[in-house]
């Protein structure tokens, strides 16, 4: 399977993620558009057999609809997916044209999509996937709260150091 770079395009998706793909090329395979949970959709048909990185945002990762094409598909022919990363086994694909991934952690995927012959896979087409950890799960935040919590306990001990000396010192003035 021959790859070709051909060029690079990012799109917003609801402002919180974006679509940067690189390219691989498929004569039967076209992956046509990706629908997330919040019903943003992106058309592909021209463009996506060309690429191969989607990044998404996590609350969009809870449910991502891939939809493709197949041509020329011979009687003795399946289509088969798996998505490695998440779970490595190739998949046969009842559901023609459409497939449902749900519930992707924060990490990188790869979502391949195969025509098999016997069990022997003839053509792939796969698009790496991205999916991005949501605000509360960057180290980022995390570190933030950690500076908040030690901010707090130091306001805590530096008032009772100071109640300790108020008490103290009432107690030397009798």
């Amino acid at each position: 399977m021959k790859l070709q770079r051909r060029h690079i395009l990012t799109l917003i998706i609801l402002g919180l993620s974006h679509l940067t793909i690189l390219a691989e090329t498929s004569s039967r395979i076209t992956l046509e558009s990706i629908e997330s949970l919040s019903n943003s959709q992106i058309n592909l048909k021209d463009t996506l057999s060309k690429y191969e990185e989607v990044i998404v945002s996590y609350s969009d990762s809870r449910r991502l609809h891939f939809h493709y094409k197949i041509t020329e598909l011979d009687e003795f022919e399946n289509i088969k997916y798996k998505v490695e990363g998440f779970d490595n086994n190739w998949l046969k694909d009842n559901d023609f044209n459409k497939i449902i991934i749900t519930n992707l952690e924060p990490g990188r995927y790869w979502l391949k999509v195969g025509i098999f012959n016997r069990e022997e896979s003839v053509e792939e087409k796969w698009v790496h996937l991205r999916v991005l950890p949501a605000f509360w799960m960057t180290s980022l935040f995390k570190l933030c709260l950690v500076l908040i919590l030690i901010g707090l306990f130091l306001r805590l001990y530096i008032k009772n150091i100071r109640l300790k000396n108020k008490i103290t010192g009432y107690n030397n003035m009798q």
